[in-house]
């Protein structure tokens, strides 16, 4: 059953949580990766896929879209077309994913757009009302300029959430080290390598080694680049490939 201001509770449960987080005070709340894109405003992206995203929101639905895709046969024997029937409050409503969606027929011409609007339906407009309303009460205490530091994911310290006070408490603290050999030679000689990494003179820019991290320790690793920008370079596609630092 739906509470008459179900939506006002949504807005309210956002600002429990925005305080909490600019308390830095630690909510065991595992929220889904689509819902955590969407609070941070990822979805904005560029490179954003909701497809990508919707087995955190509905598996099945993605399997259903998994299936059309690869269809090896005629994908207009399925009898798809562009709208959605929903059961709301025991009435069923038809959406149209497209303007006269209900008579435009899903074929193998078209079927990733339909992949796409199906996805992009069931995670931005069918629960639209409720994690606007989520995001408004978030947003109403946490700038969301401060969440673009973040991703989803947790990478280099191995900790799927925060220490109980906050970082400023994880131990050992967060470091970064930058390293002069190999992962395979590294001897865990700590202020040896530091200190060869910092001043040694390479006669070859380690260019085809990524940042990588010890999560034991906190510890992210970095390569010793002749240049700034092969280190931004570097440490952007570590980011933004979405699998984390390798560990070493």
């Amino acid at each position: 059953m739906v509470q008459d201001n179900h939506l006002q509770l949504f807005e309210f449960v956002g600002r429990m949580l925005g305080k909490a987080v600019y308390e830095g005070i630690v909510v065991d709340v595992p929220f889904a990766s689509f819902f955590l894109s969407q609070v941070s405003g990822q979805t904005a992206q560029v490179l954003y896929s909701c497809v990508d995203e919707l087995p955190s929101l509905d598996a099945a639905l993605y399997r259903s879209l998994s299936y059309v895709k690869h269809y090896e046969g005629d994908v207009s024997d399925l009898d798809l077309t562009f709208s959605v029937d929903e059961d709301s409050m025991g009435k069923l409503v038809t959406h149209e994913l497209v303007p006269g969606g209900k008579a435009v027929q899903v074929t193998n011409e078209n079927k990733i757009n339909y992949i796409h609007l199906m996805a992009h339906f069931r995670m931005h407009v069918q629960i639209k009302d409720q994690t606007t309303s989520f995001i408004r009460g978030f947003r109403a205490i946490i700038n969301p300029d401060w969440l673009t530091l973040f991703s989803t994911p947790e990478f280099v310290t191995s900790c799927s959430k925060p220490p109980l006070l906050g970082f400023a408490h994880l131990e050992p603290p967060f470091s970064i080290r930058c390293v002069e050999v190999g992962d395979d030679e590294d001897t865990g000689d700590t202020i040896g390598s530091v200190f060869r990494g910092f001043f040694t003179i390479r006669k070859k820019d380690p260019q085809n080694r990524l940042p990588t991290s010890s999560t034991c320790f906190n510890l992210l690793k970095l390569p010793n680049y002749q240049k700034k920008s092969t280190l931004r370079e570097k440490l952007r596609y570590a980011v933004t490939c979405n699998t984390g630092f390798e560990l070493s």
